[in-house]
């Protein structure tokens, strides 16, 4: 091989390298458990991805709001969601997740003073 033609191999791969590292990355949903503490009612599933949440199917969400990671270092975040629900709920979470154990816990709200446990 001609140093031209190495040089050439070399820089092709350090384009594509540097393609796929600027690449815009979609992260898959995250999903969290709520359990209702006052009905003991079966759990809903939240899911959040790219500041987006919804309970539900993601094309027919029950409910959907936005997610924000409040603060996030090498073990963890803190993190909050507000939903809207077809029905008229307004649901607020904050929670936490730890990288060190992989699990998170938190607490929701909603504009019914019903109170959710969450569990990621």
């Amino acid at each position: 091989m001609t140093q031209r033609g190495w040089r050439s191999g070399v820089l092709t791969v350090v384009v594509a390298i540097l393609a796929s590292a600027c690449a815009p990355r979609t992260a898959s949903p995250r999903t969290a458990s709520l359990y209702s503490i006052d009905t003991g009612a079966a759990s809903l599933e939240l899911h959040f991805t790219d500041g987006k949440a919804w309970i539900g199917a993601q094309a027919s969400p029950a409910c959907q709001g936005e997610h924000h990671t409040l603060s996030e270092d090498e073990f963890g975040s803190i993190d909050s969601a507000v939903l809207t629900c077809t029905d008229g709920r307004v649901i607020e979470c904050n929670f936490e997740f730890s990288t060190l154990i992989g699990r998170g816990t938190g607490n929701c709200l909603d504009n019914e003073q019903r109170r959710y446990r969450v569990l990621l």
